[in-house]
């Protein structure tokens, strides 16, 4: 698929700039309530009740090896393959254009092992790593939990959300 042309959604954690298209950004959760998992394993940091589920919250921190960031933090809910999944990440930033000759590969040494980074561009002085949101899928599926009868009822509180456009 060309990325010539796509929008993306800019955002970080601890102070890294990262991208993702924007087609598999569905919401913006500014203050999300996690639900945690005393048995969650990493990057699996609890769920979140988007559209009357249960769905997975998974922690950029963790994914990238950090421990838990404990400042609030915004949930990008994706849906990736068919499958609904929060991202909680530190901040959100704006959408911009990206061309595929924008994009350059990274070092193998710099790049994670789990594949999630391996790409990067330029946003004017910044360099934004490129999140490869179809490898957040294995993660989420950890994550997994039928929603109930008494969970289809429940509201989230809509002052902090965002429908993204398309």
């Amino acid at each position: 698929m060309s990325l010539a042309g796509q929008r993306w959604l800019l955002c970080s954690s601890r102070g890294e700039r990262f991208g993702l298209e924007l087609r598999w950004v569905r919401q913006i959760d500014y203050r999300p309530a996690v639900l945690p998992l005393p048995t969650a394993v990493p990057p699996l940091t609890g769920l979140l009740y988007w559209r009357g589920r249960q769905v997975p919250a998974l922690s950029l921190d963790r994914l990238l090896g950090h421990p838990p960031s404990t400042e609030r933090q915004a949930a990008l809910m994706l849906e990736v393959e068919g499958r609904p999944m929060g991202l909680l990440v530190g901040e959100v930033g704006e959408t911009m254009e990206v061309d595929r000759q924008g994009l350059f590969g990274i070092d193998g040494s710099v790049a994670d092992r789990a594949g999630l980074v391996t790409e990067a561009f330029r946003s004017g002085q910044d360099l934004v790593f490129r999140l490869n949101v179809e490898r957040l899928v294995p993660a989420a599926a950890a994550g997994d939990a039928p929603a109930s009868q008494s969970e289809q009822h429940e509201k989230s509180d809509s002052t902090h959300q965002r429908e993204v456009p398309k």
